[in-house]
């Protein structure tokens, strides 16, 4: 969506926390985004490098460039008008009403555990079956060990992927034509549908388990040729590990990235709504670990809780806590089903 104008006023109408993808892709091309406290509040994750400010503190000059103005109702309209005329600074104004369609899942609030953006576009999927969903991260990726796996001269026959964040991570840390290079001639395992993605974008074909665990890849190593395995992924169980050499492969381990604590004023944007939330979906044991960290368990009374597969289950249910479905594929799709009335556990 491209204009003449660099400034723009928008007016937002809506019951979503998340809005719509392409509005998102609209609001991250400009710098600096205002709001107002009835902004959607999902609407704050839009923007990549986009700079939030709150409408109070919003300051101009003429010939300022690329800001964007976005207010949960009409208010303060006449006076913002003015200014921008008196100030000579040239803007557009739209407006849109965006409300979740009924559906299957209406009259719930959930509340979806995952780093970004998986957590939006995962909101949004349940948006799309009725139900309110509200974003919260609590982790996000940090890159480690780039000179490590950079400078790795073993050869290795098999390459494994416990997670779609290892393969983001090497290409955050790669060139495309040196993961390329890094790619080839060796035997691809990933944990996962959403994984296995990720590396068939780059051109390369990938086996994945039956059951999307670590259990799951050691019954598909029981029918390889004994040989090197590197192993690409962050902090987690040994058990693959281990297993692994007692089915005498070599095993080498690089952690590439951590999952570390979100920015307290990104979570913090959310807590009041955590209180009419329904239903929280918990996508990995470190994230329900930080969770309890955070001191969030006094939302979790008398809510139904979804874990993504058994290891997040068994955490969760170690910790004192009930787990009322898990989907029978761990995945994110695999939870939708259940929402939508399939299968679980």
């Amino acid at each position: 969506m491209k204009s003449s104008k660099d400034n723009f006023i928008f007016y937002v109408k809506t019951n979503s926390f998340v809005l719509f993808p392409p509005l998102w892709e609209f609001i991250s091309k400009f710098d600096e985004i205002y709001f107002d406290e009835k902004t959607p509040l999902g609407i704050l994750w839009a923007g990549k490098n986009s700079k939030w400010i709150k409408f109070e503190n919003f300051e101009s000059k003429e010939n300022d460039k690329s800001k964007i103005f976005i207010f949960g109702e009409k208010k303060n309209v006449k006076d913002l008008k003015k200014f921008f005329e008196k100030n000579k600074i040239n803007f557009g104004e739209f407006s849109c009403e965006w409300k979740i369609k009924n559906g299957i899942l209406r009259d719930r609030i959930f509340c979806v555990l995952r780093p970004l953006p998986d957590s939006l576009l995962f909101s949004y999927e349940i948006e799309k079956l009725g139900g309110r969903a509200i974003p919260l991260p609590i982790l996000k990726m940090k890159i480690i060990n780039s000179s490590k796996i950079k400078n790795l001269k073993e050869k290795f026959n098999y390459l494994i992927f416990t997670s779609k964040r290892g393969v983001i991570a090497l290409k955050e840390i790669f060139s495309l034509k040196e993961i390329c290079e890094f790619l080839k001639d060796k035997k691809i395992i990933s944990i996962g549908p959403e994984t296995k993605k990720e590396i068939e974008n780059l051109g390369f074909e990938t086996i994945i388990p039956k059951e999307y665990t670590q259990e799951g890849i050691l019954k598909i190593f029981e029918n390889f040729k004994r040989g090197k395995v590197l192993i690409l992924r962050t902090e987690g169980r040994e058990f693959l590990i281990e297993k692994l050499k007692e089915m005498k492969f070599y095993v080498k381990e690089i952690k590439i990235y951590n999952m570390i604590e979100e920015d307290d004023e990104k979570i913090n944007i959310f807590l009041p709504l955590l209180k009419n939330v329904t239903d929280f979906i918990f996508t990995s044991s470190k994230i329900f670990e930080n969770f309890l960290k955070r001191g969030l368990y006094k939302f979790l009374k008398d809510k139904r809780i979804i874990a993504i597969g058994k290891i997040t289950a068994e955490y969760i249910k170690n910790k004192g806590y009930k787990v009322d479905l898990i989907p029978e594929k761990f995945t994110q799709e695999g939870i939708l089903e259940i929402l939508k009335g399939g299968k679980n556990e």
